[in-house]
């Protein structure tokens, strides 16, 4: 028995190996210069820029084949655009980049709900989410990186703190807030808690000494230790927010923990 176990098994690594190799090789990326990445970073935020509404919300999908723009949205997306706009205009001295970015964050400022002890933003239809809001915080970070202007620190420092209270004691956070109730809804998001972990950090960058850097520690050893087996992930997930929080962090933040 133990036997054809083995050789089953040995089969299937066969069959696994062949498709990995003839069906979905790996993707080879061709060569790039740095005038070339930065010209196509150029054209990305020109995009988002050229079809940035005026309600200052996004383009978010568009049939070329039916000439048809896409009805559908998304919060977490809406943020992270944002971020990048600002993080692109901070690197490439881009100030026109900044009036446009700022017409999305109006946006999400709009929509801001309180609770006790924070603010947070409630994406049109959606419930109130840690990824969302994590990302409405690293465009602040980034807002602030490339103005050096403090209007919304008030508000960086009140997002922040919906973070920290969507944190559990083992460094988990919760997904989502629902405002109907005013409760935490207790959901992991698959990429939310890295997001959250890395706006922390950042918001340790801006407010040195108010304990964001503490907060983030937490979650950061979650994420490491934890989260792929308290989740039910089969394998270790690849999370490039949690590198990016890690990176903030700093080396002066971790330990030896592997």
């Amino acid at each position: 028995m133990a036997r054809r176990v083995v050789l089953h098994l040995a089969l299937l690594g066969v069959g696994l190996a062949g498709f990995r190799l003839a069906v979905v090789p790996a993707e080879i990326c061709p060569a790039v210069s740095a005038a070339q990445v930065a010209g196509a970073a150029g054209e990305a935020a020109a995009w988002l820029v050229r079809n940035l509404g005026d309600d200052g919300r996004y383009l978010y999908g568009y049939d070329r084949n039916a000439d048809e723009v896409s009805g559908q949205y998304n919060g977490t997306r809406h943020a992270g655009v944002t971020m990048s706009l600002y993080q692109y205009a901070a690197a490439a001295g881009r100030p026109e980049v900044i009036v446009a970015a700022d017409r999305g964050l109006a946006f999400m400022l709009e929509h801001l709900v309180g609770g006790p002890g924070w603010e947070a933003w409630r994406p049109p239809g959606e419930d109130v989410q840690l990824g969302a809001n994590a990302l409405l915080t690293a465009a602040l970070v980034m807002r602030r990186r490339a103005t050096s202007d403090p209007t919304h620190d008030g508000t960086m420092r009140a997002v922040g703190r919906f973070l920290v209270a969507q944190q559990q004691p083992d460094g988990s956070m919760y997904a989502l807030w629902d405002s109907s109730t005013g409760q935490v809804v207790p959901v992991p998001g698959k990429f939310a808690t890295g997001e959250a972990a890395w706006a922390l950090a950042l918001l340790e960058g801006v407010f040195p000494g108010e304990g964001w850097g503490a907060a983030a520690r937490p979650t950061l050893d979650y994420l490491a230790l934890h989260r792929d087996r308290d989740e039910g992930n089969l394998t270790r997930m690849p999370d490039h927010w949690a590198a990016y929080a890690l990176a903030e962090a700093g080396p002066g933040a971790l330990d030896e923990v592997r």
